[in-house]
């Protein structure tokens, strides 16, 4: 055998020997990357009386977890982070005992710092991350939105729509703009529109919301009923935890 044949195949020889020592080295960085090997994070919202939608990121577009009240969520793998990760929360408050209806309303403290927990995730470990209770990051007559919401109930002989000037407005988590006789409705509304720019259309003809109302404030539900010809308001409430009863004790449990 020839010498130049012989050091062209020792070229090819160790230039595969390194390849492969290549490759194998990046398969086991991916599989270290993808598999977090027995790390978990278990979220404790046990001692809450709201439930809480957790994510990784401050924009918060993709959740990562939402745990009910009372309750502790399921081990989610997660990689090991020894330095400290960061949970940012958005906590669900119901409306249903304002209106009847099921609706949550995303809530994020004005100091978002009170809504960030960060924690040490060792390797192989489970960690345990409690979720503040609500009634301690804020005051329990702290206004809890910046928006208005009209709940209306339709016991009128037909179907009711609810216009802002010359635009119908669709409620919140229906697909339809029509709310049918003997149903009901929940709006969401800027505080700095008119209340007098809002109309009720019913059978072609268009109806004021209660006169009561003179301007839109701040974080108010406004209940009323329309009848088919008058829109009376049932109630003006404030959205507080003082006035959301579930919200106003923590279980402490």
């Amino acid at each position: 055998m020839n010498k130049p044949f012989l050091l062209v195949l020792l070229l090819i020889l160790c230039l595969s020997s390194c390849f492969t020592g290549f490759f194998d080295l990046g398969e086991e960085k991916l599989d270290g990357q993808n598999k977090p090997n027995g790390t978990k994070v278990q979220f404790d919202n046990r001692n809450n009386s709201v439930s809480v939608s957790i994510y990784s990121s401050p924009n918060r577009l993709t959740e990562l977890d939402r745990i009910e009240s009372g309750e502790q969520s399921t081990p989610l793998e997660l990689f090991p982070n020894p330095n400290g990760i960061y949970f940012y929360l958005t906590f669900n408050i119901s409306l249903q005992k304002l209106t009847g209806m099921t609706y949550t309303m995303p809530y994020i403290p004005d100091d978002l710092s009170k809504a960030v927990v960060e924690v040490s995730i060792p390797k192989d470990e489970t960690t345990n991350v409690v979720i503040p209770l609500l009634t301690s990051i804020i005051e329990t007559d702290e206004v809890l939105t910046d928006d208005v919401y009209l709940y209306i109930k339709n016991s009128g002989i037909s179907g009711l729509r609810m216009r802002q000037s010359m635009t119908v407005i669709t409620p919140v988590n229906q697909d339809t703009n029509l709310v049918n006789s003997g149903s009901e409705a929940l709006y969401k509304v800027a505080a700095a529109v008119a209340a007098n720019s809002y109309k009720i259309e019913f059978n072609g003809n268009d109806y004021p919301i209660p006169a009561e109302i003179l301007s839109l404030g701040r974080g108010h539900l406004y209940s009323m009923e329309f009848d088919g010809t008058t829109a009376a308001l049932l109630e003006d409430t404030l959205i507080t935890l003082n006035n959301l009863q579930d919200y106003s004790e923590d279980t402490n449990e």
